[in-house]
């Protein structure tokens, strides 16, 4: 019984601790998280269109966004021609290069008067860097 107890008073400590340092850690991921969705919902205000939510990185500019995603090249293609469609804008398919582990697509239609250039390179398997910017063509 002694035994018991003394298990008892190192344990619950020791089971205290760990689930305070879970729920911090869970209150920083949180904090980062809303700092991400924050950062999204800029990028698109800023250039027009949204920004897929598979984001590692993000960095907004005057006029740019740049990010780094686990997404592959087709699968962005696809999600920037769905949402350029969605939001209006027609792509201009004479200036859009498309290789293995490179992209690059120009959309018209922004109320700038501004072209949205996308660059997309494969930095490495599950690496994609993205830039977009409003551009005079």
């Amino acid at each position: 019984m002694q035994k018991t107890k003394i298990w008892l008073v190192i344990l619950i400590p020791i089971i205290l601790i760990s689930w305070a340092c879970g729920n911090f850690q869970e209150t920083i991921q949180d904090a980062v998280e809303d700092v991400l969705q924050e950062a999204i919902s800029e990028a698109f205000e800023e250039i027009g269109l949204p920004v897929p939510d598979a984001v590692d990185t993000i960095e907004i500019s005057d006029g740019a966004v740049s990010f780094d995603t686990d997404l592959t090249i087709d699968a962005l293609v696809l999600f920037f021609r769905n949402a350029a469609s969605t939001e209006g804008f027609s792509e201009r398919t004479d200036l859009t290069v498309i290789t293995a582990d490179s992209a690059y697509i120009v959309f018209e239609g922004h109320e700038s008067d501004l072209a949205i250039v996308i660059e997309m390179e494969a930095l490495s398997p599950g690496l994609t860097h993205v830039s977009m910017s409003l551009e005079m063509l």
